[in-house]
């Protein structure tokens, strides 16, 4: 039950982390300032003030988000920002920026999902259906070759003189 638990809030913690991270990097590459970048919401465990962003890490790990200049709408941070530079100011970008902004965090959850798909065939192995021969016809050329119904591929003329790949053989 505890395992469940902790597996729960580590797999969500990862998406949340994944989602902000998206609006965050878009944000910083478009030019917004970003103020806070949090993780958790409610009273703060731990924070780090870096260069022009306060990270933190929030009591409740049901959440985060991240608080951009000019964004004044934000009910967690209780209004304006006191000084703000207006090159910096979300809310004074244009609407295809901030759309791109908005936008980032559920594309990196996008992103997320396709490569942990494609990493499914590489952390478990191809799987292959074995080539069988079902509803052989009277007079085809199955029957005419000798296959029965029910027959598994296999590699013919592996090996003969002549052959192009004597490992392979040639397919059914």
């Amino acid at each position: 039950m505890v395992t469940n638990i902790v597996s729960f809030v580590v797999v969500i913690c990862a998406l949340i982390l994944i989602h902000e991270w998206g609006h965050f990097i878009v944000a910083r590459l478009s030019g917004v300032g970003v103020e806070r970048f949090s993780m958790g919401f409610g009273p703060v465990l731990w924070r780090h003030k870096g260069k022009d962003t306060e990270y933190c890490l929030s009591a409740i790990p049901m959440g985060g988000y991240v608080k951009m200049m000019g964004d004044d709408e934000n009910p967690l941070e209780g209004g304006k920002t006191a000084v703000m530079d207006p090159d910096k100011a979300f809310n004074l970008k244009p609407v295809w920026v901030r759309f791109l902004i908005v936008f980032a965090g559920p594309g990196m959850n996008f992103v997320l999902a396709f490569l942990i798909l494609a990493s499914l065939p590489m952390l478990y192995g191809r799987g292959m259906l074995p080539a069988v021969v079902t509803d052989v016809v009277e007079g085809g050329p199955a029957a005419q070759a000798g296959l029965p119904d029910g027959a598994r591929g296999a590699a013919r003329n592996a090996g003969a003189p002549g052959h192009p790949d004597p490992e392979a053989g040639d397919a059914l």
